[in-house]
């Protein structure tokens, strides 16, 4: 009995030497990012849960109690103070699992030296892999058939409307780290492939074997496809027209899995409208979608609810992503994918 006390109180007092980190987190979050990385791993911390519904003034609670200097946040976090910094000065760090941190972390404490953290690359095959779902799902009808079978009982029609990938142009407007695994998932097609995005070195560009794009009317002219994984900036913003998007051929493709602001949404639900091209969107410039866009209801529209993302196995790839951050932080290493101000100012 006094040997089992003994390795209690020594469990114990393992477990109060390690780093508090306080979690605003939800049971389905923990459950999906960060438990299969919590058993059987050493981490220098431990996670101080407190239920995301509590609201903020209970998070700033948890880390005084703690005075942890890290917080771990996720979809459901509610949106923090201003002044969350004098009220919780402890708190140099947010490791947060998930993507846009807009909207729950004031610009105002980045500003003011916090430290914080998102998904960043660590998503990048599921969104390759939700872009090439969206490529296939235009080429083959999708939306169109769907309406047909689940809405009108039809069956095939005389004119049978169908396209391959295989040996297509592909035109990619970005080309990040999502663009460059796309680029893998188009390679066993045949793909002839090409980008336009200035800011990125020839290097790349000869890395994966693509042609580079002299400017956006280049590209949009000289693919029939065309995906859109551009950086929101001040630069970008609507950068891509009704202009640009009338230069894809008949019967071509445009998708949207990047930044839904950087394209002239109004001009693109017009150009939905007329049935020249079909088009596959997962992001808006407006988010929900509201019930009565024009892009709603168009049989050559095949849309997703910003869903391109981790899917549900696969988010604890993010999990894993968010604790090893929060460990490189108590060893006094760099953190990956810090969002600055400038990160912060183009998230949607």
């Amino acid at each position: 009995m006094l040997d089992a006390a003994t390795d209690n109180l020594k469990r114990t007092r393992s477990i109060t030497c390690l780093k508090p980190v306080v979690a605003s987190i939800v049971n389905d979050e923990l459950n999906e990012f960060l438990s299969p990385h919590l058993s059987g791993n050493s981490w220098p911390f431990r996670l101080e849960i407190c239920e995301s519904h509590r609201g903020s003034q209970e998070v700033i609670k948890e880390i005084n109690r703690y005075e942890s200097e890290v917080l771990l946040t996720a979809w459901s976090t509610k949106p923090l103070p201003v002044d969350l910094l004098e009220q919780a000065p402890s708190l140099k760090y947010i490791a947060h699992v998930c993507g846009t941190v807009c909207g729950f972390i004031p610009r105002e404490v980045i500003q003011k030296g916090l430290v914080v953290t998102n998904w960043g690359d660590s998503i990048t095959r599921t969104v390759a892999e939700h872009c090439l779902l969206q490529i296939l799902a235009c080429l083959r009808r999708a939306t169109k058939y769907q309406i047909g079978m689940h809405c009108r009982k039809e069956w095939k029609p005389v004119k049978y409307e169908a396209f391959t990938l295989f040996d297509k142009k592909v035109g990619i407007h970005g080309f990040g780290a999502s663009a460059r695994e796309l680029v893998k998932l188009l390679k066993p097609f045949g793909c002839k492939i090409s980008s336009y995005s200035p800011n990125v070195p020839d290097e790349y560009f000869k890395e994966y074997n693509i042609i580079r794009s002299k400017s956006l009317e280049d590209l949009f002219s000289k693919n029939t496809i065309i995906v859109d994984l551009a950086a929101l900036t001040p630069k970008t913003r609507a950068i891509v027209t009704g202009r640009l998007l009338r230069m894809i051929p008949a019967g071509g493709v445009f998708i949207n899995s990047g930044r839904g602001a950087v394209i002239d949404e109004a001009a693109l639900a017009r150009i939905a409208h007329e049935g020249m091209i079909q088009i596959a969107i997962d992001v808006f410039d407006k988010e929900p979608l509201p019930a009565d866009s024009p892009l709603r209801g168009c049989e050559n529209v095949f849309l997703t609810p910003h869903i391109g993302g981790p899917t549900i196995d696969e988010r604890k790839v993010c999990g894993l992503h968010a604790l090893k951050n929060i460990e490189a932080y108590f060893k006094g290493e760099k953190q990956r994918s810090i969002i600055g101000l400038s990160e912060y100012d183009r998230m949607t």
